[in-house]
């Protein structure tokens, strides 16, 4: 009986093993540009029963790459990834109920997929769980949950929660305003070339918020937003010349 137990555990970790190395096959197949091969390793890493193998067959049937397009498909692979545990399955298909694409319309549906990404620290779901708190689409609308969220998010690495966060500091939305730290965060961003973390310190420095006013700097500001091609910053910048 214990030799069986030993054969079973090998027999289970070279099967991992081959489920790895088959979706790491199937991204690079997709990043070298052979979508054919990339769905053909897809679809054997899911049969094989890997939750990425899914997600990734699923975003093939939903954007038509490698196979036809098939919104049916894609539901059905990424709801078998998200029954899985995995979180870039999960999200997909909140996406697809929260933009009615191949299913039916379903915000509240959208935002429990949402939320049970976010709960894996995905940032893209938590930043659009957070976007639904703060519209009150799906859910009630709760600014202080929104924050909360777009922070998580934020920290997870979503450039998008951050500035979303740094905006609700600066309008005291779901929390006090905090115009120091709103710009703290903006500038941060800006330095990362987020164009309209660029815009937002423009503005602020344009008429004053939480700063001196101070045009040069405005300038400065949406001069970089407008050579990293936001129409806002160049906007800005033309008519503070004027």
């Amino acid at each position: 009986m214990q030799s069986f137990f030993k054969i079973t555990a090998v027999f289970i970790f070279l099967t991992l093993m081959l489920k790895a190395d088959t979706i790491a096959d199937a991204k690079e197949a997709y990043a070298k540009g052979d979508l054919n091969k990339t769905a053909e390793l897809s679809r054997t890493a899911c049969e094989s029963g890997n939750s990425d193998g899914c997600a990734v067959l699923g975003y093939l049937y939903n954007e038509g790459e490698g196979v036809e397009q098939d919104y049916k498909k894609a539901l059905e692979f990424f709801e078998k990834s998200c029954n899985s545990g995995n979180e870039n399955g999960c999200h997909n298909l909140g996406v697809m109920y929260d933009t009615g694409k191949g299913v039916e319309q379903d915000y509240a549906k959208a935002a429990a997929l949402y939320k049970k990404s976010c709960d894996y620290e995905y940032a893209d779901s938590c930043d659009s769980l957070a976007y639904m708190y703060q519209q009150g689409v799906g859910v009630k609308q709760d600014y202080f949950k929104a924050l909360e969220l777009y922070t998580r998010a934020c920290n997870g690495g979503s450039i998008n929660s951050c500035y979303s966060t740094a905006y609700m500091y600066a309008e005291g939305d779901g929390t006090k305003q905090d115009l120091t730290k709103a710009i703290d965060i903006f500038e941060k961003l800006c330095t990362q070339n987020s164009a309209e973390s660029c815009v937002s310190l423009g503005l602020m420095h344009e008429i004053g918020k939480g700063v001196k006013s101070n045009t040069k700097k405005a300038l400065e500001y949406y001069d970089k937003a407008c050579k990293l091609k936001l129409p806002q910053g160049c906007n800005g910048y033309g008519r503070l010349k004027k």
